[in-house]
């Protein structure tokens, strides 16, 4: 005679098999999330070293680009900007 088989009061089927899928794209969601902010840190500290020593080098023709992207946002800057962008660089 067949025997009905006992419950098994023991870990659910479904998250055995679910919870090693979750696992793993929370671990790779999480490994490429670090090795991209890593990376950004690393190019961010790259490219200032590279502005710094670029102006350092080249101090005047820094000052030149300065002064023509001053001139550039005057010139399409409606008054009150200019105002206030006067205002701000007396302080």
């Amino acid at each position: 005679m067949l025997q009905k088989p006992k419950a098994s009061h023991g870990i659910p089927l479904r998250l055995v098999l679910i919870a090693p899928f979750v696992v793993q794209i929370i671990a790779a969601v999480g490994i490429t999330g670090w090795v991209s902010y890593e990376n950004g840190q690393r190019s961010a500290k790259y490219l200032f070293q590279e502005t710094k020593d670029f102006a350092r080098v080249n101090e005047p023709l820094c000052m030149e680009f300065s002064i023509q992207n001053e001139r550039h946002f005057f010139r399409f800057c409606p008054s009150r900007f200019i105002k206030i962008w006067t205002d701000l660089t007396a302080l």
